[in-house]
């Protein structure tokens, strides 16, 4: 009953901020312009800088936990192959909507879904190893959803497109940004620290 209660509280919270989303835009309260502002707010600026502020906070010696690292990045591996050479077989349909069925399968939505319900389960603790986990796929998942679309596309597999897709996601730029203040020991002065926390709030 407890761990029922556990996920119960959450989740829901989860849900119904899904749905007070969608009653918001059913009775046009907040136009399709102001979602899309609020996507590209939280994509490019709220997310990376709580994952910044998340792994720059972190006790590595306690909060990186190499078993976890190695079954996210093998299960990662794992579900893309066997996407890759299930999905055509036994999905109708064109080459993009094959491509499109494998990024949705594999990529998982770590970071938008999986963000709020590791804080909503275990806090800001939780989230600090949940960052450093994102920080090591990322930069597995990224070249893979590239490289199956492009090939899906029939269009020509380049590694230079594959690395500028890779550190030109805000998820990995606002982590590694974090790790590499992380380990030169940069401190920032109390303001600039509390607005990074307002922001990541």
């Amino acid at each position: 009953m407890d761990n029922f209660l556990l996920c119960f509280n959450a989740i829901v919270p989860l849900l119904l901020l899904m749905l007070l989303g969608y009653w918001l835009k059913r009775v046009n309260f907040i136009p399709k312009a102001g979602f899309d502002a609020m996507d590209k707010l939280c994509f490019k600026i709220l997310v990376p800088t709580m994952l910044f502020s998340n792994v720059y906070g972190a006790d590595f010696s306690r909060q990186f936990h190499l078993n976890a690292t190695v079954f996210m990045e093998l299960s990662i591996l794992g579900t893309f192959f066997v996407s890759f050479f299930l999905v055509p077989r036994v999905i109708p349909g064109s080459r993009e909507d094959i491509a499109t069925v494998i990024h949705g399968v594999c990529h998982g939505n770590l970071a938008v879904l999986g963000i709020p319900l590791i804080s909503n389960l275990f806090g800001d603790g939780g989230m600090a190893v949940y960052s450093i986990l994102l920080a090591c796929t990322s930069p597995m998942i990224n070249p893979l959803m590239v490289f199956e679309h492009v090939y899906f596309q029939g269009h020509r597999i380049k590694p230079g497109r594959l690395i500028v897709n890779v550190f030109s996601s805000p998820f990995l730029v606002g982590t590694l940004a974090g790790l590499t203040c992380k380990i030169l020991g940069i401190r920032f002065p109390l303001f600039l620290q509390t607005t990074i926390s307002n922001i990541k709030a």
